[in-house]
């Protein structure tokens, strides 16, 4: 647990060796959680609503780097 609250922020997992265990895994899953609760509670939004927002911010820089890659941008 004490390692655990060593990492930089509270939701990274801490790498051993790069490999991690089951118990990194879902540490960092729950800590995930958390972190996305205390967001939406944050704004006042509904679990669902910081759900869809955070999708719709995913699909929009997926959009722009496409749109990079289509017109050559993103080659350097």
């Amino acid at each position: 647990m004490v390692e655990r609250k060593m990492a930089k922020r509270e939701h990274e997992p801490i790498i051993r060796g790069g490999d991690l265990e089951q118990v990194d895994v879902e540490d960092y899953i729950e800590a995930m959680v958390r972190c996305e609760k205390l967001a939406a509670e944050k704004l006042q939004w509904s679990e669902r609503e910081w759900a869809t927002h955070c999708l719709h911010q995913k699909a929009e820089a997926e959009r722009r780097e496409a749109e990079k890659l289509k017109w050559g941008y993103g080659n350097g």
